[in-house]
Formats: C-alpha cells, sequence, structure tokens
C-alpha cells in the first residue's frame, strides 16, 4: 500500500543527490517476507533509489513479555508500556528484530546499517497527551535527517526501530508507523511505502474490523 506524503524537508540540500523512499515494515510481516524482498531491495539500493525501512516488532515484543511474565496491554491500539515494558520493547525493537532486517538485506548482497531513534538523537520525542494512563509512549518532536543522508551518502541502508528519546535521555515507545510518517517528512521524500498484512483500510463495523473497500473510503470520510 503506497500513501504519498508532504513535503516538510528539515534536510540538507543533499538528500536530493540520491533518490530516497521510506518503506514502514510491520512487525508481524516480517517473519513472512520471502528473500525475493530483500533482493528487491538491494536491486533498488544498487540502481541509485535508496529505501530507507521504519519497521515494528509487536508480536515479537509481546512474545518476550509473556516469556518474561511481563503484563501488557493496549490502550486505543497503543501498548502501554511501563518500565519494564520498554526495556523489552528497546531490547525487541533494536536488538533482535533490527539486527534480523540488517542480516536478512546483507545474505542478499545488500548494504544495511541498523539503529534505533536513540542513537544520535535520531528521533526526538515527548510523552502522548495521555501519557498518565500509557505510560511511556511518546509523539515524534523531531527528526535528525542528516544522520539518515549520512548512512545513506556511505552506501548503506538506514534500519530504523522506533524508539525515541528526549533532551533528558528518557526513552519512548514510538508507533512504528508514526515514526515512518515523521521520517519521512523530515527527510522531504515523497513516498512512503506500508508493507502490512492488513489487507487495506478497516472500519469498526458492530465491534468487528472489516475490510473497506477503496472506492467506500471517500464516502467513510465524509
Amino acid at each position: 500500500m503506497n500513501s504519498t506524503m508532504p513535503n516538510k524537508s528539515t534536510a540538507t540540500e543533499a538528500s536530493t543527490e540520491k533518490q530516497m523512499f521510506v518503506m514502514k515494515c510491520g512487525g508481524s510481516t516480517l517473519a513472512a517476507l520471502p528473500e525475493s524482498f530483500f533482493a528487491d531491495l538491494r536491486d533498488l539500493q544498487s540502481q541509485g533509489t535508496q529505501p530507507v525501512i521504519v519497521h515494528g516488532g509487536g508480536p515479537a515484543i509481546s512474545d518476550n513479555l509473556a516469556k518474561l511474565g511481563i503484563e501488557t496491554e493496549f490502550v486505543n491500539g497503543l501498548r502501554k508500556t511501563t518500565e519494564p515494558v520498554l526495556d523489552v520493547v528497546e531490547m525487541v525493537l533494536a536488538g533482535s528484530i533490527n539486527k534480523q532486517i540488517v542480516r536478512l538485506i546483507q545474505r542478499v548482497g545488500g548494504r544495511a546499517l541498523g539503529l534505533s531513534g536513540v542513537d544520535g538523537g535520531l528521533i526526538q520525542a515527548k510523552p502522548v497527551t495521555n501519557h498518565a494512563e500509557i505510560g511511556w509512549v511518546g509523539d515524534v518532536t523531531g527528526v535528525n535527517a542528516e544522520i539518515i543522508q549520512g548512512i545513506v551518502n556511505m552506501g548503506y541502508m538506514p534500519v530504523i526501530a522506533p524508539v525515541g528519546v528526549d533532551a533528558t535521555g528518557q526513552r519512548y515507545n514510538i508507533n512504528a508507523d508514526t515514526a515512518a510518517g515523521a521520517v519521512a517528512s523530515h527527510l522531504g521524500v515523497s513516498r512512503m511505502i506500508v508493507v502490512t498484512d492488513v489487507p487495506g483500510i478497516m472500519k469498526n463495523v458492530g465491534g468487528e474490523k472489516k475490510y473497506c473497500h477503496p472506492y467506500l473510503y471517500k464516502r467513510l470520510r465524509t
């Protein structure tokens, strides 16, 4: 599913030297992606089109929380993030999932570099408005696009885990869609691609999520 983002670039003019796009990869889709998917990313990279990947990892986080006996719940679709939950979120997103994606890209001959939003203050964040209810979940306040541009200029594909940080060093669990949109906006790219196992736009019908056919989307918006 492709979505076009408005151009709000805060990156330097160097961002136009290489054509880039942002790809958000849902955590629940990673295990199902074939090797050919990563080969396609390698081919795009070799042809001068640079993917910037922002990934999730929800199922793996839930699995690790269960193994560690740490309770978790969701509030309005966002994971309630206590300090113990946040430790696991960072461990999984910035550790195992991030490096898994890097390895898969490198295995097919691509060049990738994994990092989280904490590294270099890449993704700056603040608490969401209902943080008293939901814990250490953050909204993005800024993205250091020069770090991403520098990685691309070195010939590597950035793979970004959506953990943010504020000026005090406090970490935040950032929704991957939110993080990807912010990265796309600050880079000034014209396209963001979402890789997901959701069949399309979903609507709540009688308490059940149902697929909304594209031609009905306009009606739902009005």
